[in-house]
């Protein structure tokens, strides 16, 4: 296990910046990196998912084009060098290529990276769900970046959006304390038509925050942004009421921005289960939706938050090799019996529990699991397996 683990912590040559859906029709681009000390010949690398690109080879005329050098930041785009650097501000010296095929999928892409044999040199795969991957930079100016060079670039959790709009291709990114560190989401609330009528904003640090500079929108333009006034107090929490309307999806995104345009902070929220509202606890890591949610002006408690179900064992890559031999298995470690029923996994494999029958009393699901379509439940202190179906 440890040894097929060790070349995802050991890329040489990573994505390390992609801005795939800039504002104001700027064109979109694509960094990569060098991580180590040694210069790769790089004629005939090709770049494919969503665009389809490949490095030229050798010439007399241009022969560093074929080299990435120790350490050394590229830059690849559909539009030529010229106006690439007309839209951005990066280093003279950063080499730029061009012209790729095709376009980046704002909703998500799977990119790849191989040499001229077709080893695989480097890979990510990016969305716009919101959860994973931040929605500012989806329309909203900024761009994401590998944030934890050395933890691997296809892992979403080593990524994160840039700190200034635009991001800074063919530099290094921006490094320093996270602008949520000063100022982030911590609530909202949802009035009975539906409105998102206030937003509640936290200041996690050790001074109090003015915030007449910033804003709160929920349009990727910032168009309906209301402006903010007055401070947070240290560790403290405030709110201002808004008219936001969610989208037919019932998605409504929000945006902590500053009269420069730089999101300080950005969440997307689907109210798919009627919530009534959503708190943050700690706040920026986790959300919590649903009924009684109105902490408002004061620390977050989330009624409905559940911590006695766990995931207690994973089998991912069975003996047999089998795909029926693999499964999850969850542990109710409570003293009351939960009802599962609209639950779902949402990261790694998609699977929700069905509803139990309405006249149907849900026994518990344990190990083997009960029959299909038997109500899902669990007693205290057992346990249930999923498995994919054979």
């Amino acid at each position: 296990l440890f040894l097929l683990s060790t070349p995802l912590l050991a890329e040489q040559v990573v994505f390390s910046e992609i801005h795939y859906n800039p504002k104001d029709g700027k064109p979109e681009y694509i960094e990569i990196r060098n991580l180590t000390a040694t210069p790769f010949d790089i004629a005939n690398w090709r770049i494919s998912g969503g665009v389809d690109f490949e490095f030229p080879d050798f010439t007399l005329q241009n022969p560093a084009d074929t080299y990435l050098s120790e350490f050394e930041y590229i830059v690849v785009s559909a539009v030529d060098a010229t106006t690439l650097r007309a839209s951005y501000t990066f280093p003279a010296e950063t080499k730029v290529f061009s012209s790729w095929t095709g376009a980046l999928n704002n909703a998500g892409e799977h990119l790849v990276l191989e040499d001229k044999n077709g080893t695989l040199r480097a890979e990510v795969t990016y969305n716009d769900d919101g959860r994973k991957w931040s929605i500012a930079a989806d329309g909203a100016g900024h761009s994401v970046h590998l944030a934890k060079a050395n933890r691997g670039g296809s892992n979403w959790r080593n990524w994160e959006a840039s700190r200034d709009p635009d991001g800074t291709p063919g530099e290094p990114a921006s490094t320093g304390q996270a602008l949520s560190a000063l100022l982030d989401l911590s609530e909202i609330h949802f009035a009975p038509n539906g409105e998102l009528d206030w937003v509640e904003l936290h200041a996690p640090g050790d001074a109090a925050v003015p915030v007449d500079t910033y804003f709160i929108a929920s349009l990727k333009d910032f168009s309906d942004a209301i402006p903010l006034s007055g401070s947070i107090t240290a560790g403290g929490y405030a709110s201002w009421s808004t008219t936001f309307t969610p989208d037919l999806a019932g998605d409504v995104e929000l945006y902590v921005v500053d009269t420069g345009g730089t999101v300080i902070a950005a969440q997307k929220f689907t109210r798919d289960l009627g919530q009534e509202g959503f708190q943050s606890l700690p706040v920026g890591e986790e959300w919590f939706g649903g009924p009684g949610h109105n902490t408002r002006d004061a620390a977050n408690n989330p009624t409905d938050r559940n911590t006695d179900l766990v995931i207690n064992e994973i089998m991912y890559d069975s003996p047999s090799d089998a795909r029926t031999g693999e499964f999850i298995e969850l542990y109710n470690r409570g003293t009351s019996q939960l009802d599962l029923s609209g639950w779902s996994f949402v990261d790694g494999i998609s699977f929700t529990f069905p509803p139990a029958p309405p006249s149907t009393r849900a026994p518990t699901w344990s190990s083997p699991p009960m029959p299909p379509g038997s109500p899902p439940s669990m007693d205290p202190s057992r346990s249930l397996e999923i498995s994919p179906a054979s």
